[in-house]
């Protein structure tokens, strides 16, 4: 008999670096995950597909072993992307989404960090902060993919609007919110929330304490600025509020809550954050 096809009936739909590694990891140990499940299946963004009739045969997996039969498509950029959302409800309206939030200006540092280690041709992080096209989420109705992460670095941290978005597409009990923080913290009860949520019962995964990617060090790049944190916490001083009204997280120990508070100074967060790069100014 040749081995069961298991559908997606749940997504990690963002955001990009907020621990979504970590939690489709750690979900792998699951004996009742599948195994084969690579983490980002990239179905739903992508704009070469004919979305008037798609073709889903192949967005499935084939269940490894006996016990297996949940698999979960953990794209982080679903949340983000205009129309995949949609698109994904087309193919399944009951499907469950777990979306996990992290604080924007330290997740904008750690995915500059990412694509600039990748290519050192990438802009300097203020310049990349500066030079973002996308002032807010892409509006569905004139989406066209840009394809290029510096451009989005500050609008993947508007949060409100991409909730609100999504919600408007999937009802609010669909959905699993989350923090980084409650996945780094303690990744064994996060990873057992969502297996609860997405039809698993609780495990002991073994893995759950072992360190995961960290940003790379000694980049050869300008050096992070005050002004340069400054714009970056003005880009959210509306979206935070309208953020914790969507979801009632306390967000207020987030570095970007407190720079716009005042009760951290952005020198102190350029600071930090050249330290943990080892960012050293180029000649």
């Amino acid at each position: 008999m040749p081995p069961k096809m298991i559908e997606y009936t749940a997504s990690l739909v963002g955001v990009q670096k907020a621990a979504t590694t970590t939690l489709h990891g750690i979900l792998r140990e699951h004996p009742g995950f599948a195994r084969r499940n690579p983490k980002e299946i990239h179905f739903f963004d992508d704009e070469n597909v004919d979305w008037s009739d798609p073709d889903y045969s192949e967005y499935a997996k084939r269940a490894k072993r006996p016990r297996e039969r949940v698999a979960l498509d953990s794209t982080p950029s679903y949340i983000f992307i205009p129309n995949a959302l949609r698109r994904m409800h087309d193919y399944r309206p009951e499907m469950k989404l777990i979306a996990a939030f992290r604080d924007p200006i330290d997740r904008a540092f750690s995915a500059w960090n990412m694509e600039f280690a990748r290519r050192d041709t990438w802009p300097s992080f203020g310049q990349a902060v500066r030079d973002g096209q996308l002032s807010k989420v892409p509006p569905e109705s004139t989406w066209k993919r840009i394809g290029s992460a510096k451009w989005d670095l500050v609008a993947r941290g508007l949060y409100a609007q991409q909730l609100s978005r999504g919600l408007e597409v999937y009802p609010r009990e669909q959905w699993l919110l989350m923090t980084f923080e409650q996945i780094v913290k303690d990744p064994t009860t996060a990873v057992n929330e969502v297996a609860q949520f997405i039809g698993l019962r609780p495990f002991e995964p073994e893995t759950a304490d072992k360190p995961r990617w960290s940003s790379p060090g000694g980049l050869d790049a300008a050096p992070v600025t005050a002004a340069d944190i400054e714009l970056l916490a003005s880009s959210y001083v509306d979206e935070l509020p309208a953020f914790v009204e969507l979801t009632g997280f306390d967000i207020s120990m987030w570095t970007t809550s407190r720079v716009l508070a005042g009760e951290l100074a952005p020198a102190d967060v350029a600071e930090r954050l050249n330290k943990k790069a080892g960012l050293v100014l180029r000649p």
